[in-house]
């Protein structure tokens, strides 16, 4: 039996999603709430957590991520996810399974469950490719340099450019070409999801890079 949590902003989302899920022999609802807070105490009961991408700014990243450490057991999979290239670098936590995009079928969502509870991974690719851990694809233009992630590390400090070009000797103008380079191979639109990106899973990909430097 999979043991479902619903974590979902819109209570009548919610309902429907459940009702879904309990025509299914072999999936059982345990629960369903509306913040992140209520889903901690039902967490060790469930063996797949439906996360909605709409709860307050940053909580679903937060929430996948706590959950990641906490419960390493459960399968997460983030739904309602529409624009891939902002709250997605937040929701790419070790446990996330997968995505159910707001154009997928009910059986696409029920399939997903099914593959999360076996471990097996199935994330859009506009998604995927935003995940370190599928960056070293052989398609150098998508791979971040040595400065690159040096730079990246540096926007995540909050510094501006100008800060960032005397810290590091170099130009103002060549700092900008960096951060609009990174801006590009992330496919983010500001500083801001550039830092996420670097906060939530960067750090593990700059460790393979460290020790070289690109001037």
């Amino acid at each position: 039996m999979i043991r479902v949590l619903i974590v979902n902003e819109v209570p009548l989302v919610s309902d429907l999603i459940a009702a879904l899920l309990q025509g299914e022999a072999d999936i059982e609802v345990i629960g369903s709430v509306q913040v992140a807070e209520q889903a901690a105490s039902l967490l060790s009961q469930c063996d797949v957590a439906l996360i909605s991408a709409g709860l307050a700014r940053g909580e679903a990243g937060k929430l996948t991520h706590w959950i990641a450490e906490e419960f390493p057991a459960v399968r997460m999979l983030v739904v309602g996810l529409g624009k891939p290239g902002e709250e997605a670098l937040a929701c790419l936590a070790p446990g996330v399974c997968g995505h159910v995009l707001p154009n997928d079928t009910t059986s696409t969502l029920l399939e997903t469950i099914r593959n999360a509870y076996v471990g097996k991974r199935d994330a859009p690719e506009n998604i995927r490719s935003k995940d370190p851990r599928h960056l070293d694809n052989g398609n150098d233009s998508a791979e971040l340099t040595p400065r690159e992630f040096e730079i990246l590390k540096l926007i995540d400090q909050g510094l501006t450019n100008q800060e960032i070009a005397n810290q590091l000797f170099v130009e103002v103008g060549t700092v900008k070409h960096h951060v609009h380079n990174i801006l590009q191979k992330l496919d983010v639109s500001n500083r801001q999801d550039a830092a996420e990106y670097w906060s939530i899973l960067g750090k593990a990909k700059a460790g393979k890079v460290e020790g070289s430097k690109e001037h």
